[in-house]
C-alpha cells in the first residue's frame, strides 16, 4: 500500500516567477516559447509575475529533469507535491525588494570621462546636419522634375499618336511615359501624404512616484555631463530614445524608455 501510494504521488513544476540575476528576461522569455510553443496570451500568464504551475507528473525523476532544463534558460523553478496549494509556494518563495535610492546609486563605480571632440569631427558633423536638411528638399526636386518631365511629355509628344504605322507601338510610345511617370509621382508623394506614427503607449513618469529611476536618471547625467531630461516618457518599444522637445534650438530634453528594453535588462546592466 505504502509503495502504490508513494508511486501515485504527483507532483507539479512551479515557475516562481523569477529569473537567475545573470539572466536577461527578455531572452529566456523567447526561448521558453520556442520550447514550449505556448501562445502569447498564455506566455503572459506565466509570466505575470506570480508563481505558475508549468506541468504535473507522478515521475519525479523527468520532473526534476524539467526543472533543471528550465534554469539552464534562466527560469527559477521549484517541484511540489500536487496536495499543497500554489498559496503555500506563494509563502515560501522569497520576494526580491526593490532597490533603495542610496542602492542605485552604489551601482555606479567609479566617474564616466567625457569624450573630447575633435575639430574635424565637429566639421563632418556639420556637413551631415546640412546634408540631411537638404535631402528631404532634393526628394521634392526630383519628384517635381519627373511631374514636369511626364507632362511636358503628354503635352509636346501627341503627334506620337498622330504618326504612321503601327497604332499599338504608338499608342505605347505615346502613353508608357505617362503611365510610368504618374506612378513614380504617386509612390514618391505618397510617404510625405503618410499620417505621423504615434506609439501605441505612451505615459509621462512622475518623478515622486518613480523616485528611484529618476535617481538613476540624475546619476548618469552628472557622470557623463548630459543635461537631466525635464520629461521622461515610457513606451512599449524595445528602445530607448532623447529628443528635444521644442525643436532644434531647444534645451529641454525628452527622454524615452521602452519597457520591454527595462523588463528584460537588471540594474546592473542598465548601468
Amino acid at each position: 500500500m505504502g509503495a502504490a501510494a508513494k508511486a501515485a504521488t504527483q507532483y507539479v513544476v512551479v515557475f516562481t516567477g523569477q529569473f537567475k540575476e545573470e539572466v536577461n528576461r527578455h531572452h529566456a522569455i523567447e526561448r521558453f516559447q520556442k520550447i514550449t510553443n505556448c501562445s502569447n496570451e498564455k506566455l503572459e500568464k506565466i509570466f505575470s509575475g506570480k508563481p505558475f504551475p508549468l506541468k504535473q507528473s507522478n515521475d519525479l525523476a523527468s520532473v526534476k529533469k524539467l526543472v533543471t532544463h528550465l534554469l539552464s534558460i534562466g527560469l527559477i523553478c521549484r517541484v511540489i507535491p500536487k496536495s499543497k496549494t500554489t498559496k503555500s509556494v506563494i509563502k515560501k518563495t522569497p520576494k526580491k525588494e526593490a532597490l533603495s535610492v542610496n542602492e542605485v546609486t552604489q551601482l555606479f563605480q567609479g566617474e564616466i570621462e567625457p569624450v573630447k571632440i575633435s575639430p574635424l569631427y565637429s566639421l563632418l558633423l556639420t556637413v551631415g546636419a546640412v546634408l540631411i536638411l537638404l535631402l528631404p528638399l532634393l526628394y521634392l526636386v526630383i519628384t517635381i522634375g519627373i511631374a514636369l518631365l511626364t507632362g511636358y511629355h503628354a503635352s509636346h509628344n501627341v503627334d506620337l499618336l498622330q504618326s504612321s504605322g503601327n497604332g499599338v507601338a504608338s499608342l505605347f510610345m505615346y502613353g508608357s511615359p505617362i503611365f510610368i511617370g504618374s506612378i513614380l509621382v504617386f509612390f514618391m508623394l505618397k510617404p510625405l501624404l503618410a499620417p505621423t506614427y504615434r506609439r501605441e503607449i505612451e505615459i509621462k513618469l512622475d518623478p515622486k512616484t518613480h523616485r528611484r529611476f529618476f535617481v538613476f536618471i540624475e546619476e548618469v547625467s552628472r557622470r557623463t555631463g548630459s543635461p537631466m531630461p525635464v520629461e521622461v516618457i515610457a513606451d512599449n518599444e524595445v528602445n530607448a530614445s532623447a529628443s528635444l522637445i521644442k525643436g532644434a534650438f531647444s534645451k529641454d530634453l525628452r527622454l524615452t524608455v521602452g519597457m520591454p528594453l527595462i523588463y528584460g535588462m537588471t540594474a546592473q546592466q542598465l548601468v
